[in-house]
């Protein structure tokens, strides 16, 4: 499924915890969604902006997932960049990198405060 790049007015916690998340649902959740959600991170949950903002990541407790005002503190954009230090893989584990269109719409919705 191709992605649609997302423009920032587009992420919202309304968006973020629809049934189908823009970028998520068809890129990360054959990972992440269900009981089993790996990391225990379900991205096709209405929680999903809940599960990200202010949360501490699993792989790195002292990092938060979405630090609002902080994609470079942000431990999604540091898995998405494949960053060092990460635990693990970049993601989308076993599947081409994200678009760095997409990845800096994400960044940009983070470095706003990621809005509700």
């Amino acid at each position: 499924m191709p992605l649609v790049v997302r423009t920032r007015e587009k992420y919202s916690r309304r968006v973020l915890n629809s049934s189908k998340p823009p970028v998520f649902e068809p890129v990360c959740g054959s990972c992440h969604s269900g009981p089993n959600a790996s990391a225990g991170l379900d991205l096709n949950s209405t929680e999903t902006y809940d599960q990200l903002v202010g949360e501490d990541s699993v792989g790195n407790p002292d990092v938060e997932l979405v630090k609002k005002h902080d994609s470079d503190g942000s431990y999604l954009i540091q898995k998405l960049e494949g960053a060092a230090g990460i635990a693990g893989s970049q993601m989308p584990l076993g599947k081409a990198p994200l678009p760095q269109t997409v990845i800096n719409n994400i960044r940009l919705w983070i470095d706003e405060g990621a809005p509700e």
